[in-house]
């Protein structure tokens, strides 16, 4: 590389790219003189003893994904003999024949999901093209979701949220205890559990154990037990329907101008984008306080008494950031009024 100045404020870069085997000797009669003096000048950079010819293939298969706007993953490239492959394959492919990869509930006909630079991997479309899995990529602008997956996982983060306090290293232990007591609920749209709306029962637990199973359960014929879930299907959804009637104008009755006065106390919500620390992982909790507002500078931006050893941010705050304390509530972490982001786990 050369650099050749033609005014003080422009400096041009030259690079010369040598392709293909150098000579054995250090003959350059066959180089062109213009190039002479700039070997000469810069033999550091071009040794006599170059490689001959292209590089040897050392049997490694190595293969990076260029994704555009994508993450780094911050890890190291995963690299395999070419035998080493074959015999993975021919393994996976074994046990897809034999369906030993997917066991408990079938293999699914499309997933939905974000566009994580796991689920957008060649090897992860490959597999499920495998399956014959329609990849669904659900963004801002193209939203292929329904809004229900979004809330079942920010009903399982809260609770998750209690169940692991500060272990942040144990919510894996906790998935399958929130996930029962979920699924084992009464929800206020359904009044019905999600295992009663799709099983026609309730999941036993240890009590119920202790008796024998209700007789008719037990011995229901395949007809009645078809209209059986046929009709608490068609309850399930005219409540669901009411429901959504009622909360709807129960919502909008007491839909009203939030202000808040000098002295107020109040919870902050930690949005991601402005406290990125206190976010850095989806169970840390999303709110802090009781602060006290210092001065309301119109109807939608006040400035609270945040400490600013804590938090290096503006102590200014928009009106939906800010939530009223009413003096009884001791932990944040288990409060869902505060607006959430919409995160899939």
């Amino acid at each position: 590389m050369r650099e050749v100045h033609h005014n003080p404020s422009t400096t041009l870069h030259y690079v010369l790219i040598c392709k293909g085997p150098s000579a054995e000797t250090n003959d350059l009669t066959n180089i062109p003189s213009s190039l002479l003096s700039l070997l000469k000048e810069f033999q550091d950079v071009f040794p006599d003893e170059l490689p001959h010819g292209l590089p040897p293939l050392r049997g490694i298969e190595h293969r990076i994904d260029l994704i555009p706007g994508a993450p780094l993953p911050n890890r190291a490239a995963y690299r395999t003999n070419p035998e080493d492959t074959k015999e993975i394959q021919r393994q996976i492919q074994d046990l897809l024949t034999k369906g030993e990869i997917v066991r408990l509930h079938g293999v699914p006909r499309s997933i939905v999901s974000d566009r994580d630079v796991k689920f957008m991997s060649y090897l992860w479309k490959t597999l499920m093209a495998k399956f014959n899995v329609k990849l669904l990529f659900s963004s801002s602008s193209h939203p292929q979701t329904d809004g229900q997956t979004e809330v079942v996982n920010r009903s399982l983060s809260t609770l998750l949220r209690v169940l692991v306090k500060k272990n942040l290293k144990a919510w894996e232990d906790c998935i399958p205890h929130a996930e029962f007591a979920y699924n084992r609920a009464k929800h206020s749209t359904t009044l019905r559990s999600p295992f009663m709306v799709v099983y026609g029962f309730e999941p036993p637990t240890a009590i119920d154990l202790l008796p024998l199973p209700l007789h008719e359960q037990v011995n229901m014929d395949i007809d009645k037990r078809a209209q059986y879930m046929k009709k608490l299907h068609e309850d399930t959804r005219a409540t669901i329907e009411q429901q959504v009637l009622r909360q709807a104008t129960r919502l909008n009755l007491k839909k009203k101008a939030r202000i808040f006065n000098e002295g107020d106390l109040v919870w902050i919500h930690l949005r991601k984008d402005r406290f990125p620390q206190e976010r850095n992982s989806k169970l840390k909790p999303r709110g802090d306080g009781p602060f006290k507002v210092l001065k309301r500078i119109n109807d939608n931006a006040y400035i609270v008494d945040i400490p600013t050893s804590k938090y290096l941010v503006s102590n200014t705050f928009n009106v939906s950031d800010l939530s009223p304390y009413h003096g009884d509530e001791e932990n944040i972490e288990s409060r869902t009024t505060l607006s959430q982001g919409g995160e899939m786990m």
